[in-house]
């Protein structure tokens, strides 16, 4: 298990000694979360609060520190519920039940979650999630509420409610678990598996803009029902929210899920307990309950929901992970076996073939033309060898960098397909890291292949350029314009012409994506009326200062010649 601190995030208050850091804030949180529940029972007229944020917090240190590191929390946060409790004039055996009920439950959950679960992330799939829900939010608060009951009716509540005293007590835990402590658990217990999704700033803005939708739905649909309609538009307008907690939960997983289900279950208590009830129920307690009820019946489907979520996404990385991983042994072993066929085997062909020389010049003159057709297979043979090796990896890329690779690489192209190919190379590119150019190459040789089996076009253009004033982004841009003669137009061929690339793309296209993917670029692909465009962009530093700015420089392989465009 990892330590406390490798798991729990604190602020690093370097005055305050290691052993007595962790127990401070979660005494000085555990006071925090009670004066909260104490604000929210001020606005319902006294009434217990919706949820308890103490426990929460007790039990997410619990989950976060080792067990010989638990009874320091434990005493950690005696006093702070013994000053949070007096205030509100709450009586020794109230207060005394009280806190131990709450420190039961937090102990029993987290000892069955650190038991069944071992190790974060702790809501990563829907079957973890699942197991969280069980324990968190059945039955730990479930066992523990029939002890808490005790606290109301040591508070003056009378015995005959003590079904209402457990229900209460139980819903305020099993709500507090799944709309507070989610949170902690995705935002502050980190583990490396869990950060699979990066989070840039159109992400950062789509997350606010979703909590102000959820926040502005809840508003309306609580108000609204009141203002225009009575109840009798309440079950229509609670449907509102939906939509935005859906959106959260399926772009953002259990973070979404579980900040939409907070935003939600704040936003309808500070509606509720400051204005008249949606519920239809005699007595504000009544209200609160049912409210508690339907928060809670709410929020468990969106937590799995968000936890299947993450899942779905950490296979996905994984997966990608996996693949590229396979991508890079074939470079190596592709690397390798060009080196070997270009270095070792084509060397010891004409090495062989040389000796041949030699021994022919010993044959009869009627042997002569079998020699010389043997002489000839073997330099067959060798070239065939080279060309296979250049195949795999072209020694250009390696030793001159990747202007000098794509053109040789074009050239032989345009010559073996009578292809026209227009290659502009930015002047000022410069050579680049080893992994970023046999990116580009690839993918070059990936699009002019498919342009060659797939296409009508007979001219292709190929861009690489700087993106602006940068200088370690480049855009790579591979062309198949339409061809100039219409083919046509089937129903399925416009299908396909028009479909997104992922439906009507192989394993090129595939192959493309996760070699750009590998060095944190980009791959767009446009497909309509015949033609392709392939748009690569990717960052890299030079390797080498790059030259002074200049002009593209353009060259046009039609196979029979090489000759610079027109100015």
């Amino acid at each position: 298990m990892k330590s406390a601190r490798a798991v729990l995030q604190i602020p690093r208050l370097e005055f305050i000694p290691d052993a007595l850091r962790i127990p401070l804030i979660t005494s000085f949180a555990y006071f925090v979360g009670a004066e909260a529940a104490f604000l929210v029972g001020t606005l319902s007229d006294d009434i217990f609060a919706p949820f308890w944020p103490p426990n929460i917090i007790l039990f997410y240190a619990l989950l976060c520190a080792h067990y010989g590191d638990w009874w320091k929390l434990l005493l950690a946060v005696l006093p702070a519920h013994v000053l949070a409790e007096l205030q509100v004039g709450m009586e020794w055996p109230q207060l005394t039940v009280a806190f131990l009920t709450n420190c039961a439950v937090a102990l029993l959950n987290a000892s069955a979650v650190r038991w069944l679960l071992v190790r974060p992330p702790w809501l990563g799939t829907f079957r973890r999630a699942l197991i969280f829900v069980i324990v968190a939010a059945g039955i730990g608060p479930a066992l523990v509420a029939f002890f808490g009951a005790y606290v109301r009716i040591y508070g003056g509540g009378p015995v005959a409610d003590y079904w209402t005293f457990w229900m209460q007590w139980y819903v305020a835990n099993a709500l507090g678990n799944l709309t507070l402590t989610p949170v902690l658990l995705a935002f502050f217990a980190t583990h490396a598996d869990v950060r699979s999704m990066p989070w840039y700033p159109m992400r950062w803005t789509e997350s606010i803009v979703v909590l102000l939708a959820l926040f502005s739905s809840c508003v309306i649909a609580i108000k609204v029902s009141f203002l225009w309609g009575g109840m009798s538009l309440l079950p229509t307008l609670l449907y509102l929210p939906m939509p935005f907690i859906f959106w959260a939960t399926v772009r953002f997983g259990v973070r979404g899920a579980s900040l939409a289900v907070l935003t939600l279950t704040l936003t309808t208590i500070w509606i509720i307990l400051s204005g008249p009830s949606v519920f239809a129920a005699s007595t504000p307690e009544e209200n609160v309950l049912a409210l508690q009820l339907f928060l809670t019946g709410l929020a468990m489907p969106v937590l799995l929901l968000g936890a299947y979520v993450d899942g779905a996404h950490r296979t996905a990385y994984r997966s990608r992970e996996l693949s590229q991983m396979v991508l890079r042994s074939k470079e190596e072993s592709q690397r390798k076996m060009a080196g070997d066929l270009h270095e070792g085997v084509c060397q010891d062909l004409m090495a062989a073939c040389l000796r041949a020389r030699y021994l022919f010049k010993a044959l009869p003159p009627d042997a002569m033309p079998e020699a010389a057709a043997i002489e000839e297979d073997i330099l067959k043979a060798v070239r065939t060898l080279r060309t296979a090796a250049y195949d795999m990896y072209p020694p250009l890329l390696a030793e001159s960098g990747l202007g000098p690779a794509l053109r040789s690489f074009v050239r032989d192209y345009s010559e073996r397909t009578g292809i026209i190919v227009s290659l502009d190379l930015a002047a000022d590119i410069g050579r680049r890291s080893a992994d970023v150019e046999n990116v580009a190459f690839r993918i070059v040789e990936e699009a002019l292949t498919n342009v060659e089996r797939h296409s009508m076009s007979a001219t292709a253009q190929v861009t690489l350029a700087r993106c602006g004033a940068s200088d370690d982004k480049l855009i790579l841009r591979i062309e198949d314009p339409a061809p100039s003669t219409p083919r046509r137009m089937t129903v399925l061929s416009w299908l396909r012409g028009f479909a997104p690339i992922s439906l009507t793309g192989g394993l090129g296209i595939a192959a493309m994506t996760e070699r750009i993917h590998a060095i944190g670029g980009g791959l767009r692909i446009q497909s309509a009326a015949g033609s392709t465009v392939v748009e690569a962009a990717f960052r890299d530093a030079p390797a080498e200062p790059a030259a002074p700015p200049a002009a593209m420089a353009r060259q046009v392989y039609s196979g029979r010649h090489t000759s610079p465009a027109p100015p």
